[in-house]
This record gives structure tokens, sequence and C-alpha cells, in this order.
């Protein structure tokens, strides 16, 4: 199997690690190599060195991996943003409280 192909599967295998683990870091990194990855695939391509089928099957995995990325980013958003949440109706409620406690005693 051609090297560029081989790279492609070890790029979607990272991806689809660190989806599975929710690895956002190492999501982010691996998806700022794919431009460069992916040109010379293409390049090797058009070239007739690599099938169609071949390339287009790896740029379908990797179209899925984004799809399935861009879900799970906006599920952790929406989970941090529901917590950033809490966290201010819980700090309003303490300084209420505070705020009547320190009226009583005062």
């Amino acid at each position: 199997m051609n090297t560029l192909i081989a790279d492609l599967d070890a790029l979607i295998e990272q991806l689809q690690q660190a989806l599975s683990s929710a690895d956002w870091d190492t999501i982010a990194e691996l998806n700022a190599t794919v431009p460069t990855r992916v040109k010379p695939v293409m390049a090797a391509m058009e070239q007739g060195d690599l099938a169609p089928s071949l390339v287009q099957q790896r740029l379908e995995q990797l179209q899925q991996f984004c799809d399935q990325a861009q879900i799970g980013a906006e599920h952790t958003r929406a989970e941090a943003l529901r917590a950033l949440k809490d966290v201010s109706r819980n700090q309003s409620a303490a300084r209420a409280y505070r705020d009547v406690s320190g009226r009583e005693s005062g």
C-alpha cells in the first residue's frame, strides 16, 4: 500500500482514538495536520499514482470524523455552558444568602 494512503489511515485511526476518548487537544492538533497530509495524496491521485477510489474512501472517512468531532465538540461546549450557568446561579444564591445574613447580624 502506498505510504501516503498509509499515512492517511494512521491519521484516521489517531483521530478516531482521540474522538473516542474526547481528547479535544489531540483532535485539534491532528486536525491542523489534515490539509498538509491530504495535499500530497491529492497530487498523487491527480498524477495517476493513486486510485481515485482509495482516495475517495479515505476522504469520506475523514469527513465522517469531522462530522462526529463537530457533534462531540458542540455537545461538550453545551455541557460546559450548562456547568458555567450552574456555577453562576450558585454564586448568585451564595451572594444573596450572604447579603441577607449580613443584614440580620448587623
